[in-house]
């Protein structure tokens, strides 16, 4: 093999796995300034939905609170004959409204499942916060390697570029090679620019995440060259409850309850009262007590009752279309990412090295004369294509894992927790 073939298998291997060309691209940092962990945390911190949702959950501990009080007592002053000041008669009572048919203990069960209601949802919106930047945090590593890779296009375009000259020059060549070399030149520097463009912003679109407009500056974690597969326990339908799923069930615990709240509250309440009564020109005073209840006979809250009803039918119903659901996504989520697993893996152990050897191939043969110009442009083409097609693999993979973080709850995960690397 000759100088210059050489030297173009030197330059090649910057197309090795997309980890191995990230670290070798002079444009790409090596130790990252934010890891997945990191983002994470970021846009935790800077979620407005994951605030509204705590504000929520706070919200309901203060209809808990609330749901236990008894009702207030009422003093009641009552004057008559007040024209007649020798006569007036003045009367203090107290009077007490006493609860019936369980209704305190009712309230206070539909806001325990209030608060477990708000509660859940503001972990399932942690979760989807969590899915989204593991999700957006892929994209912006695969278009900072597309950017390495369109680098590495412009290069190799560069150095064709020249070679062609030289034959052209030699007379070995037509003029008309060089000039589609030239086109092919541009065409590369093109794909860079766009590439740059795409890369700035994928990374504003994470940064929006904790309300940045960029990373400033922040280089992510290169890609791994070997990508984690779950455990196929945490693939199952049959997994731990997710928190969106929690959620519901908490409400349909609350329908129950708001069921057994409204006829609770058919049953009317007593109210007892004892006062003290002035009489009149300084006589001994009386004491008074009272009893009433209303009488239902109009309004026994059979609406309510009827609404309760419905609402509890249609939770249930919610319940079970959610499961239904949850077993679709997992099934779906599986197999989408076993397909981009097992794709990006194709691509990475045997498309991509064949793609290199054939491009190394091609190029020493069309530098000894055996190859014309376009066949060494359809190589390079091919294997810049494969390189890309591993890194939509990878956003597939990322992706598909984000979609089972939501469906199963979080035990599924891109992110080694020990180091914050993916």
């Amino acid at each position: 093999m000759n100088v210059m073939t050489r030297a173009w298998v030197s330059t090649l291997l910057a197309f090795a796995p997309m980890s191995a060309m990230a670290q070798g691209d002079p444009h790409s940092v090596t130790t990252p300034g934010l890891t997945l962990e990191a983002a994470t945390a970021r846009a935790l911190a800077g979620s407005l939905s994951l605030q509204i949702s705590q504000a929520d959950a706070l919200a309901a501990r203060g209809r808990r609170l609330q749901a236990g009080v008894r009702p207030n007592p009422v003093l009641a002053l009552d004057a008559e004959n007040l024209a007649a000041s020798r006569r007036a008669e003045v009367t203090v009572r107290g009077t007490q409204r006493l609860e019936l048919g369980g209704k305190r203990s009712a309230r206070a069960g539909f806001a325990d499942f209030d608060v477990l209601a708000a509660r859940s949802a503001a972990a399932a919106e942690s979760l989807v916060v969590r899915a989204e930047t593991l999700r957006l945090y892929a994209e912006a590593q695969a278009s900072a390697a597309a950017t390495g890779i369109a680098r590495q296009s412009v290069r190799i375009a560069e150095e064709l570029a020249e070679a062609v000259a030289r034959k052209v020059t030699a007379g070995a060549v037509s003029p008309a090679e060089a000039a589609r070399a030239s086109v092919e030149l541009a065409n590369a520097r093109l794909e860079m620019s766009e590439a740059v463009s795409e890369a700035a912003l994928a990374e504003a679109r994470l940064s929006s995440l904790w309300g940045a407009a960029t990373l400033s500056g922040a280089a992510l974690a290169p890609i791994p060259e070997q990508l984690p597969a779950p455990a196929q326990a945490t693939l199952s339908a049959d997994a731990p409850t997710s928190p969106a799923i929690a959620a519901i069930e908490a409400r349909v615990g609350g329908a129950e309850r708001n069921l057994r709240l409204q006829k609770a509250l058919g049953t009317p309440d007593l109210e007892v009262a004892a006062g003290v009564r002035s009489g009149p020109d300084g006589d001994q005073p009386s004491y008074v007590a009272g009893v009433s209840i209303p009488l239902p006979l109009f309004d026994r809250n059979a609406g309510h009752v009827a609404t309760a009803a419905a609402e509890l039918t249609r939770a249930r119903a919610e319940l079970d279309r959610a499961l239904r659901l949850r077993a679709l996504e997992i099934a779906e989520g599986r197999g989408a990412l076993e397909r981009a697993r097992a794709r990006r893996e194709a691509l990475h152990r045997e498309v991509l090295p064949a793609a290199h050897r054939a491009y190394e191939e091609v190029l020493a043969g069309y530098l000894r004369g055996r190859f014309d110009y376009v066949d060494v442009l359809d190589a390079r083409r091919t294997m810049i294509a494969a390189s890309r097609a591993e890194l939509e693999a990878y956003v597939d993979h990322a992706a598909a894992m984000a979609r089972l973080e939501i469906a199963l709850g979080g035990t599924a995960s891109l992110l080694d927790r020990k180091d914050g690397r993916p």
